[in-house]
């Protein structure tokens, strides 16, 4: 589903979030303070997330980028071809659930709209767990609804009706944006996602509420 939706997967993302999934990406990225470092960004995409970490200026950081979706990763190489961070990060195929690194390999993982696509949330959290070293921090960002039940219901008719719309007209493709609006209604968010991520091993686990909740980050170390 995602390989065929990359082509316009950037354009629609802006779109439909009317540019604020920029500021969301940043959000996650101030959690990263620290210099010689390694980073891994989980189902990275076309790479946005980690453009937003590398943007934010961490000096001698070495990066990786895993997807399921080769065309997505095709996409997020040609993007960082053209920044001064080309030569620190790495794109490879591979999923969550299931990572080719060694045990506390990193010092901070970050995974934006990716942890509600996993085959086994709880299964995914324990890998993600393995990979970051002791005292490191995992940053999710993921969509969740918002706590006013008016919000709440203006969202949900925006999600079922418009974005499948607006993902026909422009990708040519209504099902993986009617996908969205079904995993977001069902996928855990607040404290109980926060509890999924205790029982995983993380300590520390707070969640930020951002745009009225619409999308939530999780911190934890």
């Amino acid at each position: 589903m995602f390989d065929r939706i990359s082509g316009t997967y950037d354009l629609l993302n802006r779109i439909l979030s009317l540019g604020m999934d920029v500021y969301w990406r940043q959000y996650v990225a101030k959690f990263i303070q620290q210099d010689h470092c390694t980073i891994l960004d989980c189902a990275t995409g076309t790479g946005d997330q980690l453009l937003a970490v590398l943007k934010k200026g961490p000096k001698h950081v070495e990066a990786w980028g895993i997807d399921p979706s080769v065309n997505m990763l095709d996409l997020a190489q040609k993007k960082f071809a053209n920044t001064p961070f080309a030569h620190q990060v790495h794109f490879l195929p591979g999923q969550a659930d299931t990572l080719p690194f060694d045990d506390q390999f990193f010092d901070f993982i970050t995974m934006s709209f990716g942890i509600r696509n996993v085959v086994c949330v709880e299964t995914a959290l324990k890998e993600l767990r393995r990979v970051l070293k002791r005292g490191g921090t995992l940053a999710l960002l993921e969509f969740s609804l918002p706590p006013s039940h008016f919000i709440r219901f203006g969202h949900h008719l925006y999600l079922k009706h418009l974005v499948p719309f607006l993902g026909k007209c422009i990708a040519k493709e209504s099902t993986a944006y009617r996908y969205l609006s079904d995993t977001i209604a069902e996928f855990p968010y607040g404290d109980q996602f926060c509890a999924l991520m205790r029982q995983a091993g993380f300590l520390e686990c707070r969640a930020h509420p951002l745009t009225m909740g619409i999308t939530t980050v999780y911190v934890a170390s």
